[in-house]
C-alpha cells in the first residue's frame, strides 16, 4: 500500500481535477507503478461503502450477509466500468489518456466517498429525515464531478468526454440498480 501521505496527496490531487484544473493531473503519479497504485483506492473505499450500505438501512438480520454482498456489489460496480473503458478506448481514439483517466477516477472515487462521509454518517444517526434532499445534490454533484474528471483527464474534445461519460453511465446505473435490487 503507498504511504498514507501520498494517498491524501492524490485524492486532493484528484479533488482538483474533478473540479477541472488539468494541472492537478501532474500532482497524481501517472506512471505504470502509480496506475497499479491508484487500485488501492477499492480497498480503502469498502469501510465508506459499508457506511453507504447502513445508511440505506440495509442491514436487517444478518449484517455479514448485508457486508459481504456490499463488497461484491462494490467491487463489481468499480471495475465493470474499466472493462467497458478499456473496449472502447481503442474505437474512441483514448487508448493513451487511458491509464490516466483511470488513475484520476480510482482516486477521485474514493475521494467523493469520504467527501460523502458526513451525508452517510447523518443518515445512519437521523434516520434519513429530510436527508432527501441532501442526497439528491450530492447524486446531481456526483454527475458533476465525475464528468468534470473525465473531461480533465482525457484533455479532449467535449463530445468525447461525454460519450465515455454517458457510456459509463449507460453500464453502471442499471447495474448497481440490478445488484442492490437483487441482492
Amino acid at each position: 500500500m503507498p504511504p498514507i501521505t501520498l494517498i491524501i496527496d492524490w485524492c486532493f490531487a484528484a479533488f482538483r481535477v474533478m473540479i477541472g484544473r488539468a494541472e492537478a493531473l501532474n500532482d497524481l503519479d501517472l506512471t505504470e507503478r502509480g496506475f497499479w497504485a491508484s487500485f488501492w483506492a477499492f480497498p480503502l473505499a469498502l469501510p465508506l461503502e459499508f457506511l453507504r450500505a447502513l445508511s440505506r438501512e440495509q442491514v436487517e438480520t444478518n449484517i455479514g450477509y448485508t457486508l459481504f454482498s456490499e463488497l461484491g456489489i462494490a467491487a463489481v460496480l468499480w471495475f465493470a466500468p474499466l472493462i467497458v473503458l478499456i473496449a472502447i478506448a481503442r474505437p474512441l481514439g483514448f487508448s493513451d489518456r487511458f491509464p490516466t483517466l483511470v488513475i484520476a477516477s480510482n482516486w477521485g472515487t474514493l475521494t467523493f466517498a469520504v467527501l460523502m462521509l458526513p451525508l452517510f454518517v447523518a443518515d445512519i444517526l437521523v434516520g434519513g429525515s429530510g436527508l432527501e434532499v441532501l442526497f439528491l445534490v450530492a447524486l446531481c454533484a456526483s454527475l458533476y464531478f465525475g464528468f468534470m474528471l473525465t473531461h480533465t483527464s482525457l484533455a479532449g474534445p467535449i463530445a468525447l468526454s461525454f460519450t465515455v461519460f454517458a457510456i459509463n453511465l449507460a453500464v453502471t446505473m442499471p447495474l448497481a440498480v440490478w445488484l442492490h435490487a437483487s441482492s
